[in-house]
């Protein structure tokens, strides 16, 4: 398939080998090496933006860096520029400095020393695309691109720059080699079209047609829509236009915009004295700054060193070719070979510049080739050979000159566009990248810079970024909707499925760990409800609730640390479909939880609690023929390949991402040993499962890795509706929480807390009575288990719901991910920009459980579960959002939003039409023989 520098968006079928071929690990890369020859667009033009800011001091402050010069980093400052002129500085507000740097000229990178083309991709991808991530990524990766192309067009037309940038829009012609190029690229299309893309520009040939009208020798061509531009002219153009802007601003300008050129950036620390979040450490000297954006493509893992096995250094090798007059080939097209190996076009001057050739390379592809100063032999023979054999000696001439550039290739070909994330996977606020294009980055960079700078603008301002119609979720980092929604797409069969993911705001919990060492430790609850609805596709009948999960999610800022507790998962066997998708749903819950913990805290630790019972959120499901209740030894089973799944998918990610976080499993049946619950819950070889209880070897989520060893007051959680907890509240004998239920502590200190507000002391005394009372029950919690956590363990054996007759099980997932061991402050984490109030929240979940889900009375629970779902939409979008910036139209855009953020994190509907499950009948084995004795009766002589 075609690109704009070298093979494809890296999805496509024809190019899926490609990728394997990238090494398993690489160390970080090299800076740009200083001194490399220029390519053929730096010596023919010397841009007056060559050496701009290469002399004298640089700025120690700024409010935003951008690394890199290219056409995303210039991209991304006349967007910047243009918002903040835009809305324009209040009264008084200072001057937002942007600075961009650059290690070597202005745009000497991979844009400077490209192919010059520029041509979308996904219409011939579409397909491939679909399948991975779904119609509607697809159509947003089209129009992506489109918008990237339109916004190149429609400035160089509304600005004159057409003809002195050289941009040329005689369409791409791709040659296929044989058939089954011709029919991969056809199969594409087509599904392109079915779902609404006009593919009315793309015009089909044979290998006669084309060789008559282009002079190739191909099997067959496509002539599609592209174009092709001299880059350095235009960017220079492109960043010439936004110093003017801010200059023609004048005093009263909000933005003050500034380059520096030979300042080489060589890492990105947190700032020390805390005057700015970073600290931008170059050649020439460090500055500090709250935004720091990387626009380096190949170069990023330079300054990111974990993203060394991720965006990887690719080298493209280019040359310059004048046709002699008598080949008499005057081409407007560009063209590409069978897999984009080669690709070319020809200037206005009538130059043809030629590029790809990398398959000959040894190895294969240059993959973690970083330096742009040499040539590859094997290339150049490989680019001269192919002008031959295309054309058949049809184009003569000589080559003028040749080059290398630098392109960052991902493992998926997919960029990298959002949040920076450290190697532990926590958010680095304020820094951003836009980089990893596998060598498609011309169409795309445009776009993913506008989508870089409403993400700072947004954040400027205060504000929740909304992601835009047009960029691909795929493309950034997934919400949890995200997360269920494409696992849920892999199911096998035909599905109609909705899925909706309510959550509440954060609010303080006193009765996580009631009797800790330390009750000043802030810790905060939300709750999480999943709901996935379904039936039969094609039907139009309501959908039915199928599965739910509901979880706890508590977050301790102090130490960093997340605990997720699922608390229920049920099916109401009102479901249609099989197998039953309740295992993906919560296998990609937990992965998420894993992967992406909440509020990107450093520690997560998932606990679940098994216990086999008919019924957990679906009140009279239990009648239901269709739902299969699994008895206790199968539930442990269930849980434990669930979980397994999950930390399975972690490790795997990990991997990809070079992230040694390694993920833990425990698992404990109390009363059983190790060795007793195998026959139960057998071991499995991967993942390795630990049995018994975490805390030995894990941190309390109360304290830092380095402090002293901890009470076991400070281990054991208190989760609603949970054996510990009431085995606890057993050990304390407390009038407080008689009933066992952890909540009480919470609904009780809330209370007084409000009531102090209303009435001043007399509260703020009883609350310190009750903290007295609960340092009380904390010193009969530690005299009642005198042997700590193990003899805990041991005594909760026989507690009534471990030794009734039934097995149940406690299983903790731990991912710990290396970071600063430093206390932090205890802040409030900030809610989702969906989540709704504690009270509304309890509202909803009782409105949820107030239904008969029998079969028997399926009607009204179809009109229940829609009544919820609308009303959980209302409540959501009343609640749950904030306009970005005032627009003329101010309800119109404020309700399509809302709309974009409620689809985006709350619901989600989709559409599954998979191959179904074969069934595999059993063949049972041919009994086997068996000699049997007969008695033989005695003879008489």
């Amino acid at each position: 398939m075609t690109s704009s520098t070298e093979a494809g968006s890296g999805i496509t079928n024809s190019l899926g080998k490609l990728f394997d071929k990238i090494p398993a690990s690489l160390p970080p890369c090299a800076p740009p090496l200083l001194g490399a020859p220029p390519s053929l667009w730096q010596r023919e033009f010397t841009s007056p933006l060559t050496s701009m800011g290469s002399e004298g001091p640089i700025p120690t402050k700024a409010d935003i860096v951008i690394i890199g010069t290219g056409i995303t980093g210039c991209s991304l400052a006349a967007k910047l520029v243009e918002g903040l002129l835009q809305s324009r500085a209040d009264a008084g507000a200072p001057v937002m400095k942007i600075v961009l740097l650059d290690a070597r000229e202005f745009c000497s990178g991979a844009t400077g020393r490209n192919g010059g083309h520029l041509r979308p991709g996904p219409l011939i991808q579409f397909k491939t695309v679909a399948t991975a991530y779904g119609v509607e990524e697809a159509l947003k990766a089209v129009e992506l691109e489109e918008r990237s192309i339109q916004s190149v067009l429609s400035t160089c037309s509304a600005e004159g720059w057409t003809e002195d940038v050289e941009l040329v829009s005689g369409g791409c012609v791709h040659f296929f080699e044989d058939q089954y190029f011709e029919d991969d690229s056809r199969s594409e299309v087509k599904a392109a079209e079915i779902n609404g893309v006009d593919t009315s520009a793309i015009e089909w040939l044979t290998g006669a047609e084309a060789l008559q009208k282009y002079g190739a020798k191909c099997h067959s061509a496509m002539h599609f829509p592209g174009n092709s531009i001299f880059p350095l002219k235009f960017i220079t153009s492109l960043f010439s236009r936004t110093l003017a802007q801010v200059a023609a601003a004048g005093v009263d300008s909000p933005v003050d915009l500034s380059l520096f050129t030979a300042t080489t950036v060589t890492s990105v620390d947190e700032c020390k004295d805390k005057s700015s979040r970073w600290t931008v450490k170059t050649s020439r000297g460090a500055l500090n700054t709250d935004y720091v954006i990387h626009c380096t493509n190949g170069y990023a893992s330079s300054v990111i060193p974990s993203l060394a096995s991720v965006i990887i250094p690719t080298r493209g090798q280019t040359l310059a070719f004048t046709p002699t007059p008598s080949s008499d080939r005057s081409f407007t097209t560009s063209f590409a070979a069978s897999q984009a190996r080669e690709y070319m076009i020809q200037r206005p001057n009538g130059q043809i510049v030629l590029g790809g050739g990398r398959h000959t390379a040894l190895p294969p592809y240059e993959f973690g080739e970083a330096r742009d100063d040499v040539v590859n032999d094997n290339i150049s023979t490989e680019l001269r050979t192919y002008l031959k054999e295309q054309w058949e000696g049809r184009i003569q001439g000589k080559v003028d000159y040749e080059w290398t550039g630098v392109m960052g290739y991902t493992r998926s070909g997919v960029p990298l566009v959002g949040p920076v994330y450290s190697i532990d996977g926590k958010v680095q606020e304020g820094q951003y990248i836009s980089a990893g294009y596998s060598g498609h980055g011309m169409p795309r960079s445009p776009a993913t810079a506008e989508a870089i700078s409403m993400m700072v603008l947004s954040d400027l301002r205060g504000k929740k970024f909304v992601q835009p119609e047009w960029l691909p979720t795929f493309m950034l980092t997934l919400s949890l909707l995200d997360y269920i929604s494409l696992a849920l797409s892999t199911l096998p069969g035909q599905r109609d499925l909705a899925v909706q993911v309510v959550r509440s705001q954060p609010r303080r919990s006193h009765a996580l760990f009631p009797h800790a060492s330390n009750l000043k430790t802030k810790v905060w609850q939300e709750e999480v409800l999943v709901l996935l609805k379904e039936r039969a596709l094609g039907s139009t009948e309501a959908r039915v609730p199928a599965c739910a999960l509901e979880a706890s999610v508590y977050t301790i800022p102090a130490t960093s640390t997340s605990l997720v507790y699922v608390s229920k998962v049920d099916t109401s066997g009102l479901g249609c479909s099989s197998p039953s998708p309740t295992r993906t749903l919560v296998a990609a819950f937990i992965e998420h939880a894993l992967r992406h913990p909440p509020h990107a805290t450093t520690r997560v630790r998932v606990h679940v609690f098994a216990r086999a019972q008919g019924q957990y959120l679906f009140p009279g499901s239990i009648e239901n023929p269709e739902k299969h209740v699994l008895d206790d030894k199968g539930l442990l089973r269930w849980w434990k390949s669930s979980l397994a799944l999950a930390a399975t998918r972690t490790a795997a990610a990990n991997a990809a991402d070079n992230n040694d976080a390694p993920v833990q499993l425990f698992y404990l049946i109390p009363g059983l040993s190790h060795a007793e619950s195998l026959p139960y819950v057998p071991d499995t070889a991967t993942p390795a499962w630990q049995y018994g209880h975490p805390y030995a070897t894990v941190t309390s989520p109360l304290h830092l890795a380095s402090a002293p060893p901890a009470p076991t007051t400070d281990f054991i959680p208190n989760f609603p509706d949970d054996p510990k907890a009431r085995f606890i509240t057993n050990l304390v004998s407390s009038a407080v929480a008689s009933a066992g239920a952890p909540d009480d502590y919470d609904e009780l200190v809330h209370a007084l807390s409000s009531r102090s507000f209303a009435s001043g002391t007399a509260s703020a005394t009883a609350l310190e009575a009750l903290n007295q009372e609960r340092a009380r029950e904390r010193s009969r919690f530690l005299d009642g288990c005198p042997g700590g956590v193990d003899e805990w363990w041991e005594r909760m054996a026989f507690r009534q719901e471990c030794c009734s007759g039934t097995l149940v099980g406690f299983f903790v997932v731990v991912r710990d991910r290396p970071g600063a061991d430093v206390e932090a402050p205890s802040v409030a984490p900030k809610p989702e920009a969906t989540a709704v109030g504690h009270t509304i929240f309890t509202k909803l979940w009782s409105q949820f459980h107030n239904v008969d889900y029998a079969r028997t009375g399926l009607e009204k629970c179809r009109a229940a579960a829609d009544k919820w779902e609308r009303d959980v939409e209302l409540v959501v979008k009343s609640e749950g959002y904030d306009p970005v910036k005032p627009v003329e139209d101010q309800e119109e855009e404020e309700s399509r939003r809302k709309r974009v953020t409620y689809e985006k994190e709350v619901w989600r509907e989709l559409k599954v039409d998979n191959p179904a499950l074969e069934s595999k009948k059993r063949e049972l084995p041919e009994p086997a023989k068996v000699n049997v004795m007969v008695p033989r009766k005695k003879v008489k002589k």
